[in-house]
């Protein structure tokens, strides 16, 4: 009791660390020197001359060091597979890129395609190509070089399909239809559709039925005119194309009457919100996540595709309720052929419905809503246009494909490599990237349209009839009847696509555009109520104009 204070922390101390000693020191403390002092204190006194040995093992043993060796080198291997290719591949990718919060950021602020038309302009030398990157999708290479365009739909068609990323996206939507498809199935389709396109009965029935379906859409416009002056009242050009549209493909193509009933009109409706929000899947990284909860846009989408599904299996029912089997080979829709030939399990011809539902309706109602905004903004055309003489005249085609040129109804479109390739120029694809084609801006490129590519002009598309190859004239009048219609090369614009998935439709488009358009500029005066500069794109599948287009429609006397 009577140690010093200073012995007596120590011998506490010294005790406590005994008793917390490892199994293999239970001798005493053996070569630490704690017996010995403390032994002393307990003494009373503490020896002036003693001598404390203390060893200390190492933080580390040779067993832990090497276990730490494996881990570290196992982690560095794992990055080596994991991370070095890709930073290999970011190298070797065009120096021109896109990260994902750019990509979302413009596309909610509805300037995505100005984006790309931005980066195209970035591209010096021989680069011809930029990078975008998605946080949920493989590296995307976007052109606007039609060599790229030729190789991808043309040239090397067989190593470039819709790939599984697009098929994900619009597979709630388009199922296993023509749009959504690759391989055999897509084959299989493509080679039952050609018939009833090439088939020039089914082309004049459908002549018949637009010819119809646009008379009596000029004649209600001319009965609202009469009561209370109720014609000059606003409407939306953009839904008055689509109701045509709709109601025109449900004849041609499943041989229904698709009437101005609620029941359609909703189902119009929620076609347009699922192509919207199927396409918004290519920017939205959770939209998997989303859509197993059933939240947010996912819960959206699968009321508007619950909707459209209902719709064709609707129309499915009647038409196969009303038709006897042998009676499918005779009639010329689009539905009865696919059931002659075989086609006949009801999701099947589902699928038929709402693709076909899609490509008529939706992409020809576009081109008519920025036919009437061009004819807005360039007044003199629509003189042109009044003296042509019919609805296949060279400068209704003109005056269209010039629409198409600057607002393409499908404005960029994906295809995914199913090996690795060099595309035209040098840039290296790999096996599962992507290769998207910007049509939008290749309507803008001073490259492929000359000086001045975004001035509206159809004359770019006229040629002297006895000279095709000849060059373009500079203007025409009264007198385009005696030029001729010239279209442009597939490859520099891809708007009906090219090689062997061009568009089947692409006659019928024209068709069905130029004869309503020319019906309702000889009829009418069109007076579009907003600045037609001001009316953008909105975002989705197809360039509808958002917003719509308020009109009046103002009887010519």
């Amino acid at each position: 009791q009577n140690a010093p204070r200073r012995c007596r922390r120590r011998r506490r101390r010294l005790v406590t660390e005994q008793g917390t000693m490892s199994a293999a020191c239970v001798d005493g403390g053996a070569g630490f020197g704690f017996n010995d002092a403390a032994a002393t204190c307990a003494g009373g006194a503490f020896p002036p001359t003693m001598t404390t040995t203390t060893t200390t093992t190492p933080w580390f043993s040779l067993p832990e060091t090497a276990a730490t060796a494996v881990v570290v080198a196992a982690s560095l291997a794992i990055l080596q597979v994991l991370v070095a290719p890709h930073v290999k591949r970011y190298l070797e990718l065009p120096s021109v890129r896109v990260g994902p919060m750019e990509v979302m950021r413009r596309y909610f602020a509805f300037s995505s395609l100005e984006l790309h038309h931005e980066c195209a302009a970035k591209l010096t030398g021989s680069s011809n190509c930029w990078t975008i990157f998605l946080a949920h999708d493989p590296r995307v290479i976007a052109t606007v070089d039609p060599r790229v365009v030729r190789h991808a739909l043309i040239t090397n068609f067989a190593n470039y399909d819709k790939g599984p990323q697009w098929r994900a996206n619009f597979f709630d939507l388009l199922g296993n239809g023509i749009f959504n498809a690759d391989g055999d199935s897509w084959r299989k389709q493509r080679k039952i559709a050609s018939h009833e396109f090439s088939n020039r009965s089914v082309r004049e029935f459908a002549g018949e039925v637009f010819r119809r379906h646009g008379d009596r859409l000029v004649e209600a416009i001319r009965r609202t005119s009469k009561k209370k002056n109720l014609g000059e009242e606003p409407v939306d050009a953009q839904q008055l194309f689509a109701a045509y549209t709709f109601a025109s493909i449900g004849e041609i193509g499943f041989g229904v009457d698709f009437d101005q009933s609620p029941e359609n009109a909703a189902a119009a409706l929620a076609f347009d919100a699922a192509t919207r929000l199927s396409g918004a899947r290519f920017v939205d990284p959770l939209w998997r996540l989303k859509r197993l909860v059933g939240i947010g846009s996912e819960g959206e989408l699968r009321r508007a595709v619950l909707r459209v599904r209902s719709f064709a299996d609707d129309v499915v029912q009647r038409r196969t309720a009303t038709t006897s089997e042998a009676s499918f080979k005779d009639r010329p829709d689009v539905l009865s052929l696919f059931y002659s030939r075989g086609v006949t399990d009801p999701t099947e011809l589902r699928d038929v419905v709402v693709n076909f539902v899609l490509a008529g309706r939706d992409t020809t109602a576009c081109l008519l809503a920025w036919s009437v905004v061009e004819l807005a903004r360039h007044p003199h055309c629509l003189e042109v246009l009044r003296t042509a003489a019919s609805h296949d005249a060279p400068y209704v085609k003109a005056f269209l494909t010039e629409v198409l040129r600057l607002h393409p109804s499908v404005p960029l479109d994906f295809k995914t490599a199913n090996a690795d390739d060099v595309l035209p120029g040098g840039t290296q694809i790999k096996r599962g990237e992507r290769l998207m084609f910007v049509t939008w801006s290749m309507g803008r490129q001073e490259s492929i349209w000359g000086p001045d590519p975004e001035r509206f002009d159809p004359t770019r598309h006229l040629v002297d009839r006895h000279d095709l190859g000849g060059d373009e004239p500079t203007a025409v009048n009264g007198g385009c009847r005696a030029k001729a219609f010239r279209a442009p090369k597939p490859d520099a614009w891809p708007v009906f696509h090219a090689g062997p998935r061009l568009c089947l439709g692409k006659d019928v488009a024209y068709l069905s555009a130029g004869l309503l358009l020319t019906r309702l500029v000889a009829a009418f005066d069109i007076q579009v109520l907003k600045p037609p500069e001001s009316i953008a794109y909105d975002n989705g599948l197809t360039l509808w104009c958002r917003g719509g287009v308020p009109v009046k429609f103002v009887p010519r006397m």
